[in-house]
């Protein structure tokens, strides 16, 4: 029995060696109760509890920079809070606003009216108006405008009421600094702001010719306002024709506000028409003047007036001249004479003429302004009868310049076509002639010119003087000039040329 208890107990304590061999091979858990002195555990503790000194002594650190930091951030809040306060660009808005009466706002911004109208109007007078009618009454008050505000700039409205009235800008100041990026601010301008919307308006036209310059309110109308040209209102047909044809320079001002009044060079106001499908006032340049022109030539010369050929329809008047009656010795040869007559004229006439070869033909202008155009002058013919016409009008000359004398009047009529007009009047004027001036003649200028042979027995001339008289009557002697033309035409009787008819010109 005691033996076999033995090998129980052996066995138990063999056991109980293998169970402390395998914890001796494991390592210990941080829940083992290891304390002794010595051991690996309690160097661990020791360095754990240095480690939580160390922690606790930086909190402790990190707590007192968070409160200086915290101290420095509170005064440097408070600073800018200062600094913010007194460089707020509200507080001279709002010093101006108080202390600003409603007149000095306006003296002060009107004159930057003119920006919104154009220098055809006195905008300062304008906006005074405006203002005065429709805002006077309302109180004034502000409010910022971003969309003119930047880090340097800042700009509020002044309203009268919901109307917007005055921009006032406020710059940055460059001679004192706040800090912060802060700034202090000094007033830069105060202006109009746009006030036209309120406003009704009227558009202008102003036509005029090229030469012409018109005024709106005192003010001449630029070339920036030119839109084009346009035809002349009311000319005529004829004048329609001419080349380039009359035209006006159109000028278009809009908008206009105030009072509207349109003058022409020489100060004269001009009157308006309203369009009222176009809502358009036009003035239209009248000239003090308008031009007329005569012309006389014969039927078969071409004549231009400022380009344009006069036609059939434009002749007044057709005459046979001094051909009338002498048909049987022109032979058919002869022309019609035509006049041109047209008045109220705004282009002034430029009158050319051609013959039936294209060649241009020079006038005769009277005194009066009439042209008078004759054939080109052929120059043999002028050769071949020139001393039939010299004898003619020396003897005329000699006749009518002195006291009746026989055998002057006999000398010219013995050159005069017997049974004519002229011979009649030749004889007819003796009685008159017992009471003539004897008179000298001194010519300054004579001509015989413009020969043209009509037909075989007849041939037309013109003859043209400028002279000076000198006459002496039975109480006083006296003198005086002349300038004058006529045509004429001579016919062949039998063997000899005669003055068939005169008719003065000038």
């Amino acid at each position: 029995m005691r033996k076999k208890k033995n090998k129980g107990i052996i066995a138990e304590e063999e056991s109980l060696l293998e169970h402390s061999a395998s914890e001796e091979n494991t390592p210990a858990s941080p829940s083992d109760d290891i304390t002794g002195p010595g051991s690996e555990n309690s160097e661990k503790t020791g360095k754990k509890r240095k480690k939580s000194h160390a922690w606790l002594v930086f909190l402790m650190i990190w707590a007192a920079v968070l409160l200086v930091v915290g101290a420095v951030t509170c005064i440097v809040l408070y600073r800018y809070a200062a600094i913010y306060e007194v460089t707020r660009p509200e507080l001279p808005m709002e010093e101006m606003l108080s202390s600003m009466s409603k007149d000095e706002w306006l003296d002060m911004a009107a004159p930057s009216a003119s920006t919104y109208v154009s220098e055809f109007e006195n905008a300062d007078a304008l906006f005074r108006n405006y203002y005065d009618s429709a805002l006077r009454d309302k109180d004034l008050s502000y409010r910022k405008s971003i969309a003119g505000s930047d880090e340097s700039t800042s700009t509020f409205v002044v309203m009268a009421k919901n109307t917007n009235l005055y921009n006032v800008v406020f710059k940055a100041r460059d001679d004192k600094f706040a800090g912060f990026g802060r700034h202090y601010w000094k007033l830069d301008s105060v202006t109009v702001c746009d006030f036209t919307s309120n406003l009704e308006h009227i558009s202008v036209e102003v036509n005029a010719p090229e030469s012409v310059v018109l005024s709106i309110n005192g003010v001449p109308v630029g070339d920036q306002y030119y839109t084009g040209n346009i035809p002349v209102p009311g000319v005529s047909e004829l004048e329609s024709r001419f080349v380039p044809a009359p035209s006006f320079r159109c000028f278009s001002v809009s908008p206009l506000y105030g009072d509207v009044t349109v003058t022409d060079d020489k100060g004269r106001e001009l009157h308006p028409e309203y369009d009222e499908l176009s809502n358009i006032y036009r003035y239209y340049y009248t000239p003090d003047e308008v031009y007329s022109f005569v012309v006389k030539a014969p039927e078969d010369v071409t004549v231009k007036v400022c380009g344009a050929e006069l036609l059939p329809q434009d002749v007044t008047s057709s005459s046979s001249g001094v051909f009338e009656s002498f048909t049987k010795y022109t032979a058919g040869k002869e022309w019609k004479t035509v006049e041109y007559s047209h008045g109220g004229i705004f282009t002034e006439p430029v009158i050319t003429a051609y013959d039936s070869n294209g060649k241009e033909l020079v006038p005769v202008i009277t005194d009066t302004g009439k042209f008078i155009y004759f054939h080109a002058n052929d120059e043999q013919l002028k050769n071949e009868m020139y001393d039939i016409v010299d004898t003619y009008f020396t003897r005329y000359m000699a006749y009518s310049s002195s006291q009746l004398r026989l055998q002057s009047m006999r000398e010219l009529l013995s050159c005069t076509l017997g049974g004519t007009r002229l011979n009649r009047y030749i004889r007819e004027s003796a009685e008159g002639m017992y009471w003539a001036s004897d008179t000298e003649v001194e010519y300054d200028e004579l001509a015989y010119s413009d020969f043209c042979r009509v037909g075989d027995n007849a041939f037309y001339c013109t003859i043209q003087y400028k002279a000076n008289f000198t006459a002496q009557s039975w109480y006083e002697k006296y003198s005086y000039g002349m300038k004058n033309g006529y045509e004429m035409l001579f016919v062949k009787d039998g063997k000899n040329w005669y003055a068939a008819e005169m008719s003065a010109f000038n």
